[in-house]
């Protein structure tokens, strides 16, 4: 009779612990996860953040969106003025068609930059992605800025904040 209560609860607690790690919901989720933060010199002027935005694909379909090769940033917008995305200037910056397949996930580090005296400890911030749908490659960059200044077709992140502590690394 005990070891019929033990298997019960340890059947229990593994499907509870199971369900808590891997639920989903179906839908296309946008997160942002601060890394680090950094001071490159004490003659800066700027704070710098290091953050990881995911884009997971949780639905049965494909989510493809169209972006730069290296500028892929440009298709990320913040939603609070003080705090600029740092480009990645590369020689080879094309367009091309990016594709997430179900139940995949898309990663792109980022680096935020801040006045160091700017006050963004407390200010939540929110990261978005334009998720540009296009034929017409030439036009990539007028529709994503104007997709940026509208505000449409863009998912957001939940709201974080640059408080320095963030999450240096993970377990898979």
């Amino acid at each position: 009779m005990i070891h019929i209560i033990i298997i019960a609860a340890i059947v229990s607690f593994l499907n509870s612990w199971s369900a808590s790690c891997q639920t989903k919901e179906l839908k296309l989720v946008l997160k942002a996860v601060l890394k680090g933060d950094y001071i490159l010199s004490n003659s800066d002027e700027s704070h710098y953040f290091l953050v990881d935005v995911k884009l997971c694909n949780n639905t049965d379909s494909t989510c493809s969106f169209v972006a730069y090769s290296c500028e892929t940033n440009l298709n990320l917008v913040v939603d609070y003025k003080p705090v600029v995305i740092c480009s990645n200037m590369c020689g080879g910056n094309f367009t091309r068609r990016i594709e997430v397949k179900a139940n995949q996930t898309f990663s792109i580090p980022v680096i935020l930059k801040v006045d160091r005296y700017n006050d963004v400890i407390d200010k939540p911030i929110k990261i978005g992605l334009v998720l540009l749908k296009c034929d017409n490659f030439l036009e990539v960059f007028k529709l994503i800025l104007r997709k940026r200044e509208k505000g449409e077709d863009i998912i957001w992140s939940s709201p974080f904040f640059l408080d320095g502590f963030g999450q240096p690394y993970e377990i898979y």
